[in-house]
């Protein structure tokens, strides 16, 4: 008997979730080191296809995996500020489709605040997304440094731009970029409630932030 969509949407946001924790495991038992951004998009791609084959479904089941998926280009021309022209990873598992939007911020790298900036600015793209053939989509980032995860105050001028531990976005909310030469010169406003959780990864100095969309 085939899913329903819903329950087609749910099993797919399984198998991520499932994904996330074998990445986050592999990390901590010293499996794997990361160093960059793209190292993080292959190793979430190994995990969801080791997910996809542990579930064992049947052969007519389809399941693509797609690294960098192109967006289609009725949506490139839209006039959101910032707008990628890729999704770091698209997953497809007969009739749904899930996204997901990769980032990892290396202390040594230091790009503040306008990192912060582009964690929302994934968020609002995936809310997008959501509205043109996406049915679910995920944000994760991960990070060496506690800046973006405890820091104890940001500046006026970005601190709205606030995903630190325990902090929560209300929709409509405006986020403002208050310097005198602005990373975005329009706001940014999101549709949904979030909550930031950073899981703090076991015998490393690393920190992952996970969030459904």
């Amino acid at each position: 008997m085939k899913m329903d969509k819903k329950q087609q949407i749910d099993l797919l946001q399984e198998i991520v979730e499932q994904s996330y924790k074998l990445l986050i495991n592999k990390i901590s038992f010293g499996g794997l080191v990361l160093d960059k951004e793209d190292d993080f998009r292959k190793e979430l791609g190994d995990a969801l296809r080791k997910s996809w084959e542990l579930y064992g479904f049947k052969a007519e089941d389809k399941f693509n995996l797609n690294l960098k998926y192109s967006i289609p280009s009725s949506l490139k021309d839209t006039d959101i500020e910032k707008l990628k022209l890729h999704i770091d990873i698209v997953v497809e598992y007969n009739d749904v489709k899930a996204a997901i939007e990769l980032r990892f911020f290396k202390k040594v790298n230091y790009r503040e605040p306008n990192n912060r900036c582009d964690a929302f600015i994934d968020l609002r793209d995936l809310e997008f997304y959501k509205k043109h053939g996406i049915d679910i989509g995920f944000f994760i980032v991960g990070t060496d440094h506690t800046h973006y995860v405890n820091q104890k105050s940001y500046s006026l001028h970005t601190g709205d731009f606030d995903m630190r531990d325990g902090t929560e976005y209300q929709a409509d909310t405006e986020l403002k970029y208050k310097t005198e030469n602005p990373y975005i010169k329009n706001s940014i406003v999101l549709e949904q409630d979030y909550v930031f959780k950073w899981d703090r990864i076991k015998n490393s100095n690393l920190y992952f932030l996970k969030v459904k969309v």
